[in-house]
């Protein structure tokens, strides 16, 4: 025991001497000596390992903690900060500090030139002209939990407006990787790779990063990643790789691509490319890989993935699969150009308006490996088990209570458990397969998100009388005399609300649920619901009316009995001495000012209305919040 505890000291010994902690404790950019510690002299403490004024001696790969426990702090740097030995600096967050350049300062926040490896961390770098980060030489470049607003790369070298580590085209030198994660890139731009340029053979791994707004005036609005003459040839085409997960592209610009990428292997995963502006979404020539569980949307123009072949290259084939494209009547989803170019599809939803979706040109290969769904025409659906002609039935994009965009399927949609040979995993994050419909059978889905697994809820409408059995959160609608099934996801919980006809009343509910208002079901099982609606000789109609005294104002009126649900249905027919209860649920700032033509009104603002022989209109005043005050301006 006592000769493993004397090991586990000399490692820990001798780990704490390859290494010490320097803390910045100061915001100025300054080398004096006045008893702080500033980035800069930090910089030079880690880089010649002695004690530089106020900052403690650097030892190896020193730790820099920057300002840790300030918020809303920042830097400004009269020149770049070099970076000669490995170091990690880590700030306090990149909500808490950020780092510009002062008016004279024309280069980058961060030149590193070392043959060891360096990591960035939790700080933001706003308005630099010449790339945030400038890499001459580096082994492993590590960016995490990093924002970078508003950068430009130099007008003499005009690669990455955030970040520079281009050893093809660039002056960077060397560089063995880049890893980036948990990183916002907004507003960057340059010629090549507003955000990131990373031409060379070396690996790029972009992790949970946004990309919003970048532009590249050439190639890569959002990242450049170029490998071809001279450095590219010498090493094999499987050995440079490109992974790209979990990741958000959001209305960058650029002529080639928000992603340009050349010569190597590409692996995208579970990210959302949206709103691309220009020609193409992911430009690439001679590249193998895979596009995999990814939303392509919102593409006005132009190509979501263009693969192009080079003359002097050989077959390259990328497997695009599970994805979901949702893009516009002019632009095409895949276009495939040349003899050495070539794309696989399986299980895709093509859900968007243009009739050619995919297209081959100049010996260009299309091969398709089944389950894809098109939704306008049947350009990529060409395999028995394709289903072309045919409406996703995508739910709109939008966060639905996450933190990411997403276009899930309706629960009735042809693409549920429609696929076959997917991996484990989705778009979501959820996983694959479930069961979608209920059957008791998991299986694939078509396209990017896979929906829950599910229980079937069987409905059906009785009585004499007719309406319809509305599910307002999927705009679901079963109308006697039908009967329908949903499949709905096991464990949350849905409301129901019957409407009935004009001449026809609502009774009661049955089976799974009781009463004569919305009815709340759980999915903890598979049910079963009727609805009873009745024929009324003499319907007496309630009709409501909704006035406010300011735009944005919102209310839902909803009776008891069920019948108005306003503002999908501002009158339904009742009969003579039904006592109906009109109840508001109001939306954002919104409050009751008075209700007219109640019999009366509770405290609680529920408006009783008896119905007579005669019909009834209830008019609801609404007024903005008297509490809510500054709104626009103060939280």
């Amino acid at each position: 025991m006592k000769n493993l505890l004397l090991a586990i000291a000399l490692v820990m010994f001798s780990l704490l001497a390859q290494a010490n902690l320097i803390i910045v404790n100061s915001n100025q950019d300054a080398a004096i000596d006045d008893g702080l510690c500033t980035l800069r002299e930090a910089l030079a403490a880690a880089n010649y390992d002695f004690a530089y004024f106020g900052c403690s001696a650097g030892l190896g790969d020193d730790l820099i903690w920057v300002l840790l426990g300030t918020s809303g702090d920042s830097i400004q740097l009269n020149s770049a900060l070099p970076i000669f030995e490995g170091v990690e600096i880590q700030g306090p967050g990149a909500d808490k500090l950020v780092l510009f350049p002062a008016n004279s300062h024309d280069g980058s926040i961060f030149l590193i030139n070392t043959t060891d490896d360096v990591k960035i961390q939790d700080m933001r770098i706003g308005g630099a002209r010449s790339s945030a980060i400038d890499v001459v030489n580096v082994h492993d470049l590590i960016i995490e939990d990093m924002q970078f607003l508003n950068n430009t790369a130099a007008s003499d070298n005009n690669y990455g407006g955030a970040i520079h580590a281009d050893d093809n085209y660039g002056t960077t030198e060397s560089i063995n990787s880049l890893l980036v994660e948990n990183t916002l890139f907004q507003s960057n731009s340059a010629d090549f790779g507003g955000a990131i340029a990373a031409g060379g053979t070396h690996q790029v791994t972009v992790n949970n990063s946004d990309f919003k707004y970048n532009t590249g005036s050439s190639f890569g609005g959002a990242i450049s990643r170029y490998t071809w003459n001279p450095i590219g040839w010498g090493e094999p085409i499987e050995n440079i790789i490109t992974s790209i997960n979990n990741s958000q592209f959001i209305q960058n610009s650029s002529p080639n691509g928000a992603v340009a990428l050349a010569r190597q292997t590409l692996h995208i995963n579970k990210s959302l490319f949206q709103n691309t502006l220009d020609a193409y979404t992911i430009f690439a020539p001679e590249i193998m890989g895979t596009i995999r569980n990814s939303i392509f949307a919102n593409q006005s123009t132009g190509t979501a993935i263009y693969l192009k072949h080079h003359p002097y290259g050989s077959l390259r084939i990328v497997n695009v699969e599970f994805n979901t494209f949702i893009n516009q009547s002019t632009a095409k989803d895949i276009y495939v150009a040349g003899d050495t170019a070539a794309a696989s599809i399986l299980g895709n939803a093509f859900a968007g308006s243009n009739p050619v979706s995919c297209q081959q040109a100049n010996a260009g290969t299309l091969t398709s490996n089944g389950y894809n769904l098109e939704a306008a025409g049947s350009s990529c659906t060409i395999n028995n088990n394709d289903i072309p002609n045919t409406d996703a039935e995508l739910m709109p994009l939008s966060l639905y209570g996450g933190e990411i965009l997403i276009a899930p399927p309706f629960p009735l949609s042809p693409l549920v458990d429609s696929g076959a040979n997917c991996t484990n995993e989705d778009y979501s994050g959820e996983g694959r397969s479930r069961d979608g419909d209920g059957n008791g059978q998991a299986r694939c889905d078509i396209g990017a998100v896979e929906r829950p697994d599910a229980y079937n809820l069987n409905l059906d409408n009785v009585g004499n009388g007719s309406g319809q059995i509305n599910l307002n959160v999927f705009d679901l609608v079963c109308h006697s005399p039908d009967e329908c099934d949903w499949p709905l996801e096991q464990g949350e919980t849905y409301t129901l609300t019957p409407v009935a006809d004009s001449g026809s009343t609502f009774i009661q509910w049955g089976g799974a649920c009781s009463g004569d208002t919305s009815c709340e079901v759980t999915m903890n099982t598979a049910k079963t619901v009727t609805a009873e609606f009745a024929t009324v000789v003499n319907p007496i109609r309630l009709t409501t009316r909704k006035f406010a005294n300011a735009p944005g104002l919102s209310a839902t009126i909803v009776s008891a009995p069920a019948g108005i649900h306003c503002g999908r249905n501002c009158f339904a027919d009742f009969v003579e001495n039904d006592v109906v209860n009109l109840t508001a649920e109001l939306g954002e700032d919104t409050v009751i000012d008075t209700w007219l033509g109640c019999d009366a009104i509770s405290t609680n603002g529920v408006c009783k209305v008896v119905m007579g022989s005669s019909d009834r209109t209830v008019d609801l005043f609404l007024m903005q919040d008297p509490d809510i005050i500054f709104k626009d301006d103060f939280e």
